[in-house]
């Protein structure tokens, strides 16, 4: 289980964010045509913190989320409900087979951005987005390798 898994799993579980993009919630990527609102889920990298002894089993992965929406408004209240989920979250989370404990996790940067619609085709171009994406450290423990 990774905890990409993990933090899909929970924002899938948790109302106040399903109310905003139903089940649009996916791990790694988007199709470009799919319906607006919805969030990408992507893990960027992982630190392992060993001690002197061994491999502690402590990792820090740095989880984008970005929640994309046709609207500034749309876009400002999916992210608001995915950080008030997120930031600061400690012990159990995410739905079986995909829960894991987390140390901790907190809201490292959050940026926005505007992809304005390509106007050049008269058949429908593509559609402009309004993005924020936000970066969370997230704490948790991973199985230590046995030699």
């Amino acid at each position: 289980m990774s905890v990409n898994d993990t933090i899909v799993s929970e924002l899938k579980a948790a109302g106040t964010v399903t109310a905003l993009v139903s089940t649009r919630i996916y791990a790694d990527y988007a199709y470009a045509k799919a319906a607006l609102p919805y969030i990408v889920v992507s893990q960027i990298d992982s630190v392992r913190h060993p001690n002197m002894a061994a491999a502690s089993g402590l990792v820090s992965s740095r989880i984008q989320v970005d929640c994309v929406s046709s609207t500034r408004a749309a876009r400002d209240s999916v992210g608001d409900a995915v950080r008030l989920v997120l930031d600061t979250v400690t012990g159990s989370i995410g739905t079986d087979p995909n829960d894991q404990t987390i140390q901790y996790s907190a809201l490292a940067e959050d940026r926005n951005f505007t992809q304005l619609p390509d106007t050049s085709n008269k058949r429908g171009g593509q559609r402009g987005t309004f993005t924020r994406s936000m970066d969370f450290m997230v704490w948790h423990a991973e199985t230590v390798p046995t030699f």
